[in-house]
């Protein structure tokens, strides 16, 4: 979580002439405030010019970003069909030889022929040559890895295929085959026939098809592999611009970094703060015993010595804030519209489903 604050604090430096010793030495709202004016020099009854007054303004209450919102995250669907045993694997037809029984041409116009009868007109899918590419890639590395699964024994499901594709997607889906099949009708017909790969294949929100058929040893057999990749790719819905993800980031990066610093100034300020409390009170108890001026004197060197440190470490401190500020703002401005615009994305991609 990040934690940034901010503070201003000030440095002053006030000039009075006011007679004898000291008159007020106090901690006040966590101020340190020493006056000192006209010191008598030690032994002769003399007079010394030290009127000046030192006081230490620490930042105000700090403003905590940790309440600031973080980045919504676009919602990306998969959807499969896990039950590959509901659709009954046909026969072996020995005539089929694997030179053109299926096509991918014929099975992508099977499919939309079942959409139109189906959902009606305005249905259709259009080929998408990247999820044909990713078709390809399923149906190769199933006959390389001798399974038949959506999810590869490499870890592979259909997210990876598609993403090597190169195809941004809000929401996609696969159908898998496995058999021999007498024309692309007779295929899609089996997956039709199978409640899960009919739910893909009639699913009004998808928007694109890619389809890959291939003919190889499986098992011991030569055999068919189908694959059918569903999507509807980011582009259907308003874009979230990029970017304003980036600065957003460069932006918390630079927080981060002021946060953990910033723990490290206070905790300086906090030390010379300290410091000069404690020679506050060494000072009022020299007071009390009438030590002599010089004592006297030297105290007060040491305790203004302290609250200059810690007016120091308070200049750096505001510094790191002053320069911090402007990213702050800009964080929050850039969050609202990059999460507005993720929210009108997830929105229309929630249609889709």
């Amino acid at each position: 979580m990040v934690a940034v604050f901010f503070g201003v604090a000030l440095l002053r430096l006030n000039i009075s002439q006011v007679e004898n010793f000291l008159q007020d030495v106090a901690l006040r709202n966590g101020w340190v405030t020493v006056s000192v004016t006209r010191i008598p020099a030690a032994g002769n009854g003399g007079e010394t010019d030290a009127d000046q007054t030192s006081e230490i303004v620490l930042p105000e209450k700090p403003l905590d970003s940790a309440g600031l919102p973080s980045k919504l995250t676009p919602t990306e669907k998969t959807v499969t069909n896990p039950a590959i045993s509901e659709m009954p694997e046909p026969p072996v037809a020995s005539q089929i030889s694997g030179n053109g029984a299926l096509t991918r041409e014929g099975v992508i116009n099977a499919t939309n022929g079942e959409r139109q009868a189906n959902l009606g007109a305005g249905f259709s899918l259009a080929e998408n040559n990247q999820l044909d590419i990713a078709a390809a890639n399923k149906v190769k590395d199933m006959f390389s890895g001798q399974y038949f699964e959506h999810l590869s024994p490499a870890g592979k499901d259909v997210s990876y295929f598609v993403g090597q594709a190169g195809y941004e997607y809000i929401i996609i889906g696969e159908n898998l085959a496995l058999g021999d099949y007498e024309s692309d009708a007779d295929l899609v017909k089996a997956w039709m026939d199978s409640p899960g790969h009919r739910e893909n294949i009639l699913k009004p929100g998808y928007k694109e098809i890619g389809v890959a058929v291939g003919f190889g040893i499986y098992k011991g057999r030569k055999t068919w592999l189908a694959v059918q990749e569903f999507g509807t790719p980011k582009s259907a819905c308003p874009e979230v611009n990029r970017e304003l993800s980036a600065a957003i980031d460069a932006g918390k990066k630079a927080m981060d970094q002021f946060s953990e610093r910033q723990s490290l100034l206070l905790a300086k300020i906090n030390e010379e703060k300290a410091r000069a409390a404690a020679l506050e009170k060494e000072l009022n108890d020299l007071i009390a015993a009438r030590a002599s001026q010089g004592a006297i004197k030297t105290k007060y060197e040491e305790l203004n010595a302290a609250i200059n440190a810690a007016n120091l470490a308070v200049g750096d401190y505001n510094r790191a804030a002053t320069q911090i500020k402007p990213v702050y703002d800009a964080y929050k401005i850039d969050i609202g519209r990059y999460n507005s615009q993720v929210n009108a994305y997830n929105a229309c991609a929630d249609a889709f489903e």
